[in-house]
Parts: structure tokens; sequence; C-alpha cells
């Protein structure tokens, strides 16, 4: 198993004028997987005190606020989260005849990043119909705001980004990374 160290930076992502100090703490990869936590020390009032952003809390945020419809005239998958909308092909993700039983979910890529005093998520997600893969297969980057109020986290601002492999001239499958400037670590190259 690989073993990262956390990743720390200092912002007022609460917006109460006092620092706080987020942690990006790796837990856990394996076969096209890779999960990140996210943890926030805040600061006020002389003491410290601990938050962290629960799995399961934000898996039931992507969960509760992701959708997918199937236009059969246009063979395209949309999903859905918030504002943000992404229509995806079907026969473009490698399985042309399936775009009806596809079903969207948080897929096995989970990134926290800070910029200034914000914290973003990133999301793998995931399409699966019978007859795929069990894990489906990797067709989106679902983005977001982390929204931390001083004791809770939520998200929201949500946006779709494609993987690199979809968005490719040559339409090749590569890994979809997703490092870049404010990402704190990645066990993937870019």
């Amino acid at each position: 198993p690989q073993s990262l160290p956390p990743a720390m930076a200092y912002g007022d992502y609460d917006g109460d004028g006092d620092q706080e100090l987020a942690i990006v703490n790796f837990l856990g990869s394996g076969t096209n997987v890779s999960v990140w936590g996210l943890s926030v020390v805040d600061l006020s009032g002389g003491t410290w005190e601990l938050f962290q952003f629960d799995p399961a809390d934000y898996n039931a945020i992507v969960e509760l606020s992701l959708s997918s419809t199937y236009d059969p005239e246009a063979d395209l998958i949309t999903l859905q989260a918030g504002d943000a909308s992404l229509q995806l092909s079907p026969a473009a993700l490698g399985y042309p005849g399936l775009g009806p039983e596809m079903e969207a979910s948080l897929g096995h890529w989970i990134f926290f990043t800070t910029n200034g005093d914000a914290i973003e998520a990133s999301f793998g997600i995931s399409l699966w119909a019978e007859g795929m893969p069990a894990e489906g297969v990797h067709a989106a980057m679902l983005n977001a705001n982390v929204v931390y109020t001083g004791s809770a986290f939520g998200l929201g601002d949500f946006s779709f980004t494609l993987p690199e492999f979809l968005s490719s001239p040559h339409n090749r499958p590569l890994p979809a990374v997703c490092c870049g400037e404010g990402v704190f670590s990645c066990p993937f190259p870019p």
C-alpha cells in the first residue's frame, strides 16, 4: 500500500478573519483509486479544534446532488449537479448502445485543493451499466467549492470537467489526472 504525507495550507476558510489550517491527508489508493481526506484546524479564540469533512458526508452530498438522464434521439447522457451540466456520448466512452442503462455515481478519485482562502474538491464521476466492468467508466470530474462554516462542511458551485482521455484530440485512453496548480499532492504524474 502507498503512503503519502499530509499536506497543509493556511487560509481564512470560514471568512471569520482568523486563519485556519487545512490538512489534506491520503486515505488510500488502488487500481484506478485515489482518495484524499480533508480536515480543518480552527485556531479561533486562542485554542484549536479539529473538524473533519467525513467521507460519508461528502459522498452523500455528491450522491444527492448528482443526476443523469439519457436522450435517445441524440444518444447523449447528461450529467447534472446544481446548475452545472455535461453531455457525454456513450459511444465516445467506448460503450455504444448502453446509454439508456448507464447510471452516474461517485467514482474512485477524490482530491482537495486550496486556492487562497478557498478549499476546492474534485470528485471522479463514473458511469455504469450491466455488461460493463464493475467499477464502470471514469466519465467526468465534478468540481465544487468546499463550504466551511467554522464547524461544518458542505459543497457548492458545482462544475464538470472531462477526463484527459475524453478531451484528447486523439480520444485515446489516458489516465485521468487531476494534478495541477493548487493541488496539494498527487500520487500520479501529470
